[in-house]
């Protein structure tokens, strides 16, 4: 019989060895080109946040001060509650992790379309659609040089089978959720402390991400929200591009609110409510992405915002819809930043305004700036980017 201690030191020995094996062994390498994006008919893992598998990223998406790079196929909850397939990508800083793992920079990212060839992580590295996936690079690589993991959702449907559920916040946020927890399973170096950031769409998925983190991710530490210029009070806006009755590349935009809604709540018939240059147009939402569809020289710009519609549509159940996703009246469960421009133009500083007096209504902890003389784009550099940098890596160490 062996003697008991060296039984009971080889049981130790055995044991921080698994402890410390990588946990990178545990995800497969996923296979090459459109084929990663397409999991297996039964969808592996047993929860969302579950990798599926990952491999070296080597597009226009890679971040340079970042040691790892990688695409990553995960398990998330879809808007209807089912088990779906979300890709994103999974960014590991240089150096030695600090204990407990590095802090987790979530990013939520701006419009750039429905369909899957516009997800960030399929970046085609040219075009006008590469521009919109690589202009924030500056302030998450600022954000690895800091020592926290980056990581970023393409979101629901947008790579990944199915059609995009465009600004549905639930939606946006269990994608931006799960990639952390899909992270911290390929490596035991990131850790559950995860502060979420985003702009435009993102900075709406942002709020909705403070507002579900503690329940539907338990295990996450979210310690703050960044939200630039985030799309608020769409309701307000759907009306009145609904009811616009000159040619606009707005109209796409209008086209997209009807996709995004139709893909949340097929029920509602949305292709019923199109007129017949709706439904000529509509298809060019999964086939084309926001630099396209949004273009003056678009054949949405050559419509009116209200001629995609029937004339004799009742558009109520579908603006209802769309107000169900305004974060205005939300309860959020962590602190927020907001940064928006005085003088965009997309996002209106009015729109922003009352979504911040909503929620401060509610109990949130909101910090606002409000920059004279900022855009639309240009909220995310300079200041406004200074101090969500800041404002995350305080609430991170």
């Amino acid at each position: 019989m062996p003697n008991r201690p060296i039984v009971v030191l080889l049981t130790t020995l055995l044991a921080a060895l698994a402890l410390a094996a990588p946990a990178a062994a545990a995800v497969p390498a996923g296979p090459a080109g459109d084929a990663f994006y397409k999991p297996p008919k039964k969808l592996p893992g047993k929860t969302h946040g579950d990798a599926i598998w990952v491999r070296k990223l080597t597009n226009e998406q890679v971040l340079a001060q970042a040691k790892t790079n990688l695409v990553v196929l995960y398990r998330s909850t879809s808007v209807a509650g089912k088990a779906i397939a979300v890709s994103g990508t999974i960014h590991l800083p240089k150096g030695k992790a600090p204990k407990g793992g590095w802090p987790v920079v979530s990013w939520a990212h701006a419009t750039s379309g429905i369909g899957d060839q516009c997800a960030p992580s399929r970046n085609p590295g040219e075009g006008a659609i590469h521009a919109y996936h690589v202009y924030i690079e500056q302030l998450l690589d600022r954000w690895l040089q800091a020592g926290f993991a980056v990581v970023r959702t393409d979101y629901e449907g947008l790579g990944t089978k199915g059609a995009h559920p465009y600004l549905v916040g639930v939606s946006e946020a269990r994608g931006v959720l799960d990639i952390v927890r899909a992270a911290r399973q390929y490596s035991r170096s990131v850790g559950n402390r995860v502060a979420v950031a985003g702009h435009s769409q993102g900075g709406h998925a942002s709020v909705f991400t403070a507002a579900i983190a503690r329940k539907y991710t338990p295990d996450l530490s979210l310690r703050g929200a960044v939200a630039f210029a985030p799309f608020a009070r769409g309701d307000e806006i759907f009306r009145a591009l609904a009811s616009s009755d000159q040619p606009s590349r707005i109209s796409g935009y209008a086209a997209m609110f009807a996709r995004g809604i139709d893909a949340a709540r097929p029920a509602l018939g949305v292709p019923s409510l199109l007129s017949a240059r709706g439904r000529e147009l509509y298809p060019l939402t999964l086939s084309r992405c926001i630099t396209e569809i949004t273009s003056e020289d678009s054949e949405f710009a050559r419509t009116a915002p209200r001629d995609l519609f029937d004339p004799g549509a009742d558009l109520s159940a579908l603006v209802a819809e769309v107000a169900r996703n305004d974060p205005t009246d939300l309860r959020l469960g962590t602190p927020l930043l907001v940064e928006q421009g005085s003088a965009d133009t997309t996002v209106f500083p009015a729109f922003t305004n009352a979504m911040v007096e909503g929620l401060r209504r509610r109990g949130a902890k909101v910090t606002y700036k409000v920059h004279d003389n900022i855009d639309h784009t240009t909220v995310a550099f300079g200041e406004p980017q200074d101090e969500a940098f800041s404002w995350v890596s305080k609430r991170l160490r």
